[in-house]
Parts: structure tokens; sequence; C-alpha cells
């Protein structure tokens, strides 16, 4: 979870039908009760219990504790595995890395290939399900690291754009 700037790891678990929340490596029991639809909520976490509000901006999702509203970003392990092998934002050579270990069926680009932003590179197999790798920016096809049948690892070299 990100709240502004700051990036904060929370692991909710379920342990003999409870919740619990960890953050900072403490646990608190946590329970969550809809107070108005989907829109606020009754949250208590260890023995203090907060009204929380959930909402949307233009800039995205909104957490509102009390007086205070928060622009928060959640993801799951797998979009944070996910953010962990993205290259940064620029304008030059950008490698488009594996964010999860499979197999490379089908390559859809050769080298100097002009793509625009979000066209299929390439099919990665995972878990017997086919997953298209896209562009994340249009630009040109500097060089394409896989053939089929190539098997990666998580944070391989897939395919680089300049």
């Amino acid at each position: 979870m990100r709240v502004g700037a700051v990036e904060t790891v929370v692991d909710v678990v379920e342990k003999k039908g409870r919740t619990f929340v960890a953050v900072a490596g403490r646990e608190m029991a946590a329970d969550l009760t809809a107070i108005r639809g989907k829109v606020a909520y009754a949250l208590r976490l260890g023995g203090r219990t907060r009204t929380v509000c959930v909402g949307s901006r233009g800039d995205g999702p909104t957490v509102t504790v009390g007086a205070r509203e928060f622009r928060v970003a959640v993801e799951d392990e797998r979009e944070r595995a996910a953010h962990a092998v993205r290259p940064a934002r620029g304008d030059g050579p950008r490698v488009l890395r594996s964010v999860m270990p499979g197999i490379v069926r089908d390559v859809l680009v050769a080298e100097g290939d002009a793509v625009e932003a979000r066209v299929p590179l390439l099919v990665l197999e995972a878990m017997k399900m086919q997953n298209e790798v896209r562009a994340d920016r249009a630009g040109t096809v500097a060089a394409v690291h896989v053939a089929p049948g190539t098997t990666v690892a998580r944070g391989d070299a897939l395919v680089t754009l300049r």
C-alpha cells in the first residue's frame, strides 16, 4: 500500500476465522464492518475503532480516516512483483523483463519493428495460462532476447525498446 510517497507493506491474514493485519511487524486483530454500502466502514484494529470512507478523486482512489484524506494505491503480491522489475520511466532504451517464471510461447515482433503502446510483443505461458507481454510505450524494438520455447525466470530480459 502506498499513501502519498510513503510505501507500507500491510499483510492481511485469516487465522481460525478471524482477520489480522500486520504492519511493520506488529500484528493486530482487525474487523471491518460496512456502515453505508461500499463507501463507509467501521474499522476496528486492536482496541480502537475508526470510521473509514473510501472514495475517488481525479488523481486516484482516496481513503478518509477521521478528518484526514489520503490518496492511496493498493497492490497485491503479483502487482508488486511486476513493479519491482519494471524499468524506470524515461526516454532511453528500455528492457522489458519477465514478471514471472514461464515459457515463451510466441514472439510477435522482430528487431527493428515499430510498435505502439500496449501492443502485444510476445506470449508468455505461466501456470498453464497464456499472458501477453505488451509494450509499455511506443517505440522501436531494439532487441528480442528470447525465442519461442525459451524458459524464463522472473526478471529475465524479454525485449528492449528504444
